[in-house]
C-alpha cells in the first residue's frame, strides 16, 4: 500500500534528512553567530 511504502522509505531516509538538517543549522550559526562554539 502506498501508506506502507511511504512509511518504509520515511523510516529509512529520516536519519540522512536528518544529519542534512542538523548540517545546515550548524552552517547557519557558523555565519551567523560563529561565538556559540565557545
Amino acid at each position: 500500500s502506498v501508506l506502507a511504502a511511504t512509511r518504509k522509505q520515511m523510516n529509512s531516509e529520516l536519519p540522512l534528512i536528518a544529519d542534512r538538517h542538523f548540517k545546515a543549522l550548524s552552517r547557519i550559526l557558523d555565519r551567523e553567530e560563529p561565538e556559540y562554539r565557545f
